[in-house]
């Protein structure tokens, strides 16, 4: 398997030798923002005379931004964002610095005890990427729901982008669907959105060894990342992934069960483009070292097809999320989906809105 994989790393670097001008090599990492940059926070980056963000602050400065969640400080939070801030996702989607203060303290006070356990942590450039989960119990009211000390446990990724010694802007993508129906502010019946956060033991796949084949590079990972998006995705052509992807791959599923291995994965897929037959598929942005790599991506399409057991509406929707994937030897080798299940339910109209106050 691991010669195999040697041998597949060898033709794909190759090939990609001639994509390269699609990406920007910045501070010995890789940084990829396309049209998701807010205008004011882009103009705010290129009028504002300071130094490149190294990927060791931009580290920094994610665990900090958590580190202030974690002990409910807001005036710490609003130190570290910018005055252009902006949020993209959660419970509540579109978020400034002010706003985003408050809901740390809406947080707070409900999940006294929560908790960000950060999982895993890389950065590039100005970008940092977060996998993350969140743990704790609701001592106070929620989303309209009374505290009976209800636990939670969800998972999601942040993607932060750092100038000038602040974010910037975020992007976030996690289980508030998980979170709304373990607290019981929606009902748990109906297409299930995700695996629970820590699922029965996976078998994960070892990563080849050093000398099974050369490292890979910041640049050829986040073309990884960007053509199971914008090619097997967004063309539907899944036979891409036997590319992509390791035989052996393990794949944490956002709406799915865990995937093992490259048939399951590709079986799932195919039934959400069955589901969305029109889909259309964008990396809006994308943070990639030389064995990992994020793409925060939106979709598009139109509910024409049963999607688990919720049969078709015909309705369009827009739904975003973000992948992380461990990559070796050119393939992946193990991914986390976390998608927007709730935006995508209320669109649906399988989930009613819910005051998240």
């Amino acid at each position: 398997m691991a010669r195999g994989r040697c041998d597949r790393w060898r033709r794909l670097s190759r090939t990609r030798q001639s994509r390269r001008g699609l990406t920007q090599a910045i501070g010995g990492g890789l940084t990829l923002a396309f049209a998701a940059r807010t205008p004011l926070a882009a103009l705010a980056q290129e009028s504002t005379p300071c130094p490149e963000t190294t990927t060791e602050e931009a580290i920094a400065i994610a665990e900090a931004y958590f580190a202030a969640f974690n002990d409910g400080n807001a005036d710490a939070l609003g130190a570290l964002l910018a005055a252009g801030y902006r949020h993209h996702g959660a419970v509540v989607n579109d978020q400034d610095r002010d706003l985003h203060q408050e809901r740390l303290r809406i947080n707070r006070e409900a999940f006294p005890d929560g908790h960000y356990e950060l999982s895993d942590r890389f950065a590039s450039g100005d970008l940092a990427a977060v996998r993350w989960v969140f743990t704790g119990t609701l001592q106070g009211p929620y989303a309209g729901v009374e505290p009976e000390g209800q636990p939670v446990a969800v998972r999601g990724v942040h993607i932060h982008r750092v100038a000038c010694g602040q974010i910037v802007e975020t992007w976030n993508s996690g289980d508030a669907l998980g979170l709304l129906r373990q607290i019981g502010a929606l009902p748990s019946p109906g297409p299930s959105p995700r695996t629970a956060v820590e699922t029965q033991a996976t078998p994960i796949p070892a990563t080849p060894a050093a000398d099974d084949c050369p490292p890979g590079t910041a640049e050829e990972n986040a073309e990884i990342g960007r053509r199971w998006t914008e090619e097997a995705l967004d063309r539907h052509d899944l036979d891409l992934l036997d590319e992509l992807v390791a035989e052996d791959v393990v794949h944490h599923a956002g709406i799915f069960d865990d995937e093992i291995g490259r048939e399951a994965l590709k079986a799932d897929l195919a039934a959400l483009l069955a589901a969305f037959p029109d889909a259309r598929f964008t990396a809006d942005v994308i943070v990639a070292t030389g064995d990992r790599a994020a793409v925060r991506w939106t979709g598009r399409g139109t509910h024409d097809g049963e999607l688990q057991g919720l049969a078709p509406t015909g309705l369009p929707v827009v739904f975003t999320g973000i992948n992380v994937y461990r990559i070796a030897c050119g393939q992946i080798v193990e991914g986390w989906s976390e998608p927007d299940a709730l935006g995508l339910l209320r669109q649906l109209g399988v989930v009613p809105e819910v005051n998240p106050s």
